[in-house]
């Protein structure tokens, strides 16, 4: 689209698999987005993101799925397998789950973003899921900033560009 001496391009949307919702969003998630899920414990924030991370796989989207502190991949794979949704042969092509536990908790905040940036280089992946870290009070500016930081690069970042050094 022509906007006086600028040219608009229409953006692209994924669905997230509902379409009731697809619709609400005016199209699904916008590509290069972030996107914020926030409810109470229970409220089906995980098995939505996991279902969603399924629909796009089976429409040969790649999905990166970080866990943190409070659901290690394993115990999610397990447990997501009671779920129609889930799909073990989309676990090794399309959906891959990585637990960032272990480095947060012995090497802090900086290792597990390296880790990130790492993996979404390599995986090249439509959508990453990330858990939100609770923060500490000594350390939420410090946290905040870099998870800001970061997800302004998963948004922007193409296919063989350098990361920016955080």
């Amino acid at each position: 689209m022509l906007h006086g001496d600028h040219v608009t391009l229409p953006l692209k949307y994924f669905s997230t698999g509902s379409a009731v919702l697809d619709r609400i969003l005016g199209g699904g998630l916008p590509e290069h987005s972030v996107t914020v899920i926030a409810g109470e414990p229970g409220a089906g924030k995980t098995v939505f993101t996991l279902q969603m991370l399924f629909h796009l796989a089976r429409q040969g989207y790649k999905s990166l799925y970080f866990t943190t502190l409070s659901e290690p991949a394993l115990k999610l794979i397990r447990y997501m397998q009671l779920f129609s949704f889930f799909d073990l042969p989309l676990l090794d092509d399309r959906c891959h789950f990585l637990d960032l536990g272990s480095t947060l908790r012995t090497e802090g905040v900086e290792p597990g973003l390296a880790v990130i940036r790492e993996v979404v280089e390599r995986e090249e992946p439509t959508l990453v899921r990330l858990t939100v870290l609770r923060p500490s009070t000594t350390c939420w500016v410090h946290r905040r900033r870099r998870g800001v930081s970061c997800m302004i690069w998963l948004c922007t970042w193409r296919p063989g560009e350098p990361p920016p050094s955080w």
